[in-house]
């Protein structure tokens, strides 16, 4: 199985630490947060890894080559101009898209720090023959991220980006983790596209089976995208059970 690793974004929110240093590259206990990713990754057995970039590209590539010290494969698709979360996988320059076009592969978004177990989240997906489906995580803050509305079998009825406070009907939101069958790739036009705002209400409006599988037990999902998100981040970093650690 292969992995996209979504990580091209500017990170204006942490700046002025992203003047100097991309997103994905921020320090978390003395590594970048895109290496608790790739070690995430290879620890499951994914070892066929793309990552997008943009901004200080040459810090990303310099640091992780082509994976081999790592123990995976990675290749680089850049961008000379942001394409989305989505967009990012139709990048005509990188031949991303052609890759990921004969089996079902990984988008992860490269600004979580977690520990996020991937074996058992492509379990659900094939038992439930999804088209895709959305790692979940309950929230105390829901209206700041995508809200998910799911039936009791995971079985996705709405997504809802960002909504108001007093509209809110679910604590389930959008980790930014997903499994995805090529199909998917159907639906991502050229240029700049957003899987949560395009791509799947593109794909709930087709009634395609989308699942939420939500994340339980000791996983440990942060979002660093902000400063204190980041600091958040930092000082939970020490409790984290990593299966690779």
């Amino acid at each position: 199985m292969k992995a996209f690793i979504v990580a091209a974004g500017l990170g204006t929110r942490l700046r002025p630490l992203t003047d100097t240093v991309p997103k994905c590259m921020i320090d978390i206990g003395g590594k970048p947060l895109l290496w608790y990713h790739i070690r995430q990754l290879k620890y499951y057995g994914i070892t066929d890894i793309w990552v997008n970039t943009h901004w200080l590209s040459d810090q990303v590539v310099s640091y992780f080559g082509n994976g081999a010290k790592f123990g995976v494969h990675i290749r680089y698709s850049y961008e000379k101009k942001l394409l989305g979360t989505a967009g990012a996988l139709k990048n005509p320059r990188s031949g991303i898209c052609k890759a990921f076009q004969k089996s079902p592969f990984l988008v992860v978004y490269g600004d979580n720090l977690t520990n996020f177990n991937y074996l058992n989240f492509i379990k659900f997906h094939r038992q439930n023959s999804a088209a895709m489906t959305i790692a979940v995580d309950h929230s105390s803050e829901p209206w700041t991220k995508g809200v998910i509305e799911a039936k009791l079998s995971g079985r996705i009825i709405n997504l809802v980006e960002k909504p108001p406070e007093n509209e809110i009907k679910s604590d389930l939101t959008n980790t930014g983790i997903y499994l995805c069958e090529p199909q998917v790739l159907n639906y991502i036009p050229e240029g700049f596209s957003d899987f949560a705002k395009d791509i799947i209400p593109a794909l709930m409006a087709k009634n395609l089976p989308l699942y939420s599988y939500i994340m339980s037990g000791d996983l440990y999902l942060q979002d660093t995208g902000t400063p204190e998100r980041y600091q958040i981040a930092r000082g939970g970093f020490p409790s984290i059970k990593f299966p690779f650690k």
